[in-house]
Protein backbone atom coordinates (compact mmCIF):
# COMPACT_ATOMS: atom_id res chain seq x y z
CA UNK A 1 0.00 0.00 0.00
CA UNK A 2 1.28 3.23 -0.78
CA UNK A 3 0.66 6.38 1.43
CA UNK A 4 2.15 9.76 1.20
CA UNK A 5 3.86 11.40 -1.74
CA UNK A 6 6.70 13.36 -2.18
CA UNK A 7 5.82 16.44 -3.34
CA UNK A 8 6.95 16.84 -6.85
CA UNK A 9 7.59 13.27 -7.10
CA UNK A 10 5.20 10.77 -9.07
CA UNK A 11 5.99 7.63 -7.22
CA UNK A 12 4.15 7.12 -3.79
CA UNK A 13 6.46 7.26 -0.49
CA UNK A 14 6.13 3.97 1.80
CA UNK A 15 5.43 4.78 5.25
CA UNK A 16 8.40 3.03 6.60
CA UNK A 17 11.06 4.79 3.83
CA UNK A 18 9.68 8.09 5.16
CA UNK A 19 10.61 7.15 8.55
CA UNK A 20 14.29 5.63 7.43
CA UNK A 21 14.70 8.58 5.84
CA UNK A 22 13.75 10.86 8.86
CA UNK A 23 16.53 8.69 11.02
CA UNK A 24 19.00 9.52 8.43
CA UNK A 25 17.81 13.20 8.34
CA UNK A 26 18.27 13.02 12.48
CA UNK A 27 20.82 10.69 13.15
CA UNK A 28 23.48 11.59 10.48
CA UNK A 29 23.32 15.20 10.83
CA UNK A 30 27.44 15.20 10.83
CA UNK A 31 27.58 14.43 7.53
CA UNK A 32 27.22 16.78 4.56
CA UNK A 33 27.77 14.26 1.58
CA UNK A 34 25.03 11.15 1.53
CA UNK A 35 24.41 8.39 -1.24
CA UNK A 36 21.40 5.75 -2.06
CA UNK A 37 22.86 2.85 -3.79
CA UNK A 38 21.10 1.17 -6.37
CA UNK A 39 18.02 4.21 -6.50
CA UNK A 40 16.11 2.55 -9.10
CA UNK A 41 12.99 3.92 -10.20
CA UNK A 42 12.32 4.85 -6.70
CA UNK A 43 13.68 8.44 -5.88
CA UNK A 44 10.86 9.03 -3.68
CA UNK A 45 13.13 8.53 -0.30
CA UNK A 46 16.60 10.59 -1.60
CA UNK A 47 14.37 13.49 -2.78
CA UNK A 48 12.49 13.85 0.78
CA UNK A 49 16.13 12.86 2.41
CA UNK A 50 17.09 16.44 0.40
CA UNK A 51 14.72 18.53 0.95
CA UNK A 52 14.71 17.69 5.04
CA UNK A 53 18.81 17.81 5.10
CA UNK A 54 19.80 20.58 2.21
CA UNK A 55 22.43 17.85 2.08
CA UNK A 56 24.11 16.61 -1.05
CA UNK A 57 22.23 13.50 -1.91
CA UNK A 58 24.07 11.32 -4.29
CA UNK A 59 21.90 8.77 -5.98
CA UNK A 60 23.87 5.58 -7.42
CA UNK A 61 22.57 3.29 -10.14
CA UNK A 62 24.15 1.13 -13.09
CA UNK A 63 21.21 1.80 -15.06
CA UNK A 64 21.35 5.39 -16.93
CA UNK A 65 17.35 5.26 -17.97
CA UNK A 66 16.75 4.68 -13.81
CA UNK A 67 19.23 7.97 -13.28
CA UNK A 68 17.49 10.06 -15.79
CA UNK A 69 13.76 9.23 -14.43
CA UNK A 70 15.45 9.98 -11.08
CA UNK A 71 16.13 13.43 -12.15
CA UNK A 72 13.26 14.55 -13.61
CA UNK A 73 11.26 14.04 -10.81
CA UNK A 74 14.03 15.62 -8.83
CA UNK A 75 16.63 17.43 -10.34
CA UNK A 76 17.95 18.71 -6.61
CA UNK A 77 19.81 15.36 -6.32
CA UNK A 78 23.31 14.14 -7.52
CA UNK A 79 23.06 11.23 -10.64
CA UNK A 80 25.86 9.13 -10.57
CA UNK A 81 26.34 6.14 -13.25
CA UNK A 82 28.68 3.54 -11.05
CA UNK A 83 28.55 0.13 -11.00
CA UNK A 84 28.77 -1.04 -7.42
CA UNK A 85 30.57 -4.43 -8.10
CA UNK A 86 33.54 -2.72 -9.64
CA UNK A 87 32.79 1.02 -8.12
CA UNK A 88 34.97 4.04 -8.72
CA UNK A 89 36.02 4.98 -5.34
CA UNK A 90 36.60 8.69 -6.55
CA UNK A 91 32.93 9.30 -6.53
CA UNK A 92 32.38 8.88 -2.75
CA UNK A 93 35.15 11.24 -1.56
CA UNK A 94 33.66 12.60 1.62
CA UNK A 95 30.59 10.58 1.75
CA UNK A 96 29.45 9.93 5.22
CA UNK A 97 26.98 7.33 4.81
CA UNK A 98 25.23 4.93 2.12
CA UNK A 99 22.38 3.68 2.02
CA UNK A 100 20.63 1.01 -0.27
CA UNK A 101 16.39 0.00 -0.20
CA UNK A 102 15.45 -3.34 -0.95
CA UNK A 103 19.28 -4.39 -2.67
CA UNK A 104 19.44 -7.50 -4.16
CA UNK A 105 20.62 -10.08 -1.38
CA UNK A 106 23.70 -10.68 -3.42
CA UNK A 107 24.57 -6.95 -3.77
CA UNK A 108 25.10 -6.22 0.04
CA UNK A 109 28.51 -7.51 0.15
CA UNK A 110 29.71 -5.61 -2.22
CA UNK A 111 28.06 -2.29 -0.90
CA UNK A 112 29.56 -3.29 2.19
CA UNK A 113 32.83 -3.51 0.93
CA UNK A 114 32.67 -0.30 -0.88
CA UNK A 115 31.32 1.49 2.81
CA UNK A 116 34.53 -0.26 4.00
CA UNK A 117 36.76 1.30 1.61
CA UNK A 118 35.83 4.96 2.20
CA UNK A 119 34.95 4.80 5.86
CA UNK A 120 30.84 5.40 5.77
CA UNK A 121 28.18 4.53 7.47
CA UNK A 122 26.36 2.12 6.02
CA UNK A 123 22.35 1.85 6.47
CA UNK A 124 20.26 -1.32 4.64
CA UNK A 125 17.02 -1.55 4.34
CA UNK A 126 16.30 -5.18 3.32
CA UNK A 127 13.52 -6.88 1.18
CA UNK A 128 11.28 -8.25 3.51
CA UNK A 129 12.22 -12.40 3.02
CA UNK A 130 15.93 -10.74 3.14
CA UNK A 131 18.19 -12.88 5.87
CA UNK A 132 19.33 -11.07 9.04
CA UNK A 133 22.75 -9.67 8.45
CA UNK A 134 25.07 -11.02 11.41
CA UNK A 135 26.93 -8.19 12.36
CA UNK A 136 24.99 -5.65 12.05
CA UNK A 137 22.99 -3.26 14.50
CA UNK A 138 18.95 -4.01 13.78
CA UNK A 139 16.67 -1.18 14.23
CA UNK A 140 13.16 -1.07 14.39
CA UNK A 141 10.96 2.37 13.79
CA UNK A 142 7.44 1.66 13.77
CA UNK A 143 6.81 -0.65 11.30
CA UNK A 144 10.38 -0.20 9.65
CA UNK A 145 13.31 -2.77 9.54
CA UNK A 146 16.57 -1.94 8.73
CA UNK A 147 20.16 -2.80 9.36
CA UNK A 148 23.02 -0.76 10.04
CA UNK A 149 27.12 -0.86 10.10
CA UNK A 150 29.53 1.57 11.17
CA UNK A 151 32.64 2.05 9.32
CA UNK A 152 33.07 5.81 10.14
CA UNK A 153 36.05 7.23 11.89
CA UNK A 154 33.54 9.95 13.50
CA UNK A 155 32.79 9.82 16.70
CA UNK A 156 29.19 11.39 16.15
CA UNK A 157 28.41 8.10 14.26
CA UNK A 158 24.85 6.59 15.56
CA UNK A 159 26.32 2.96 15.80
CA UNK A 160 30.37 2.20 16.41
CA UNK A 161 31.12 -1.22 16.49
Amino acid sequence: MVTGMVKGVGVGLLPKHKKLVEYIAKEYWWTNKIAEIGVGFYPSPSCLLKRLTKKQIMVVDNNKEALRYVLKRCPDLVAIYDDIMKPNLKVYSNVGLLYSIRPNEELIPYIEDLASKIKADLIISPMEYACILGGWKKVRLEGCLFYVRSFSNNPSSSFPF
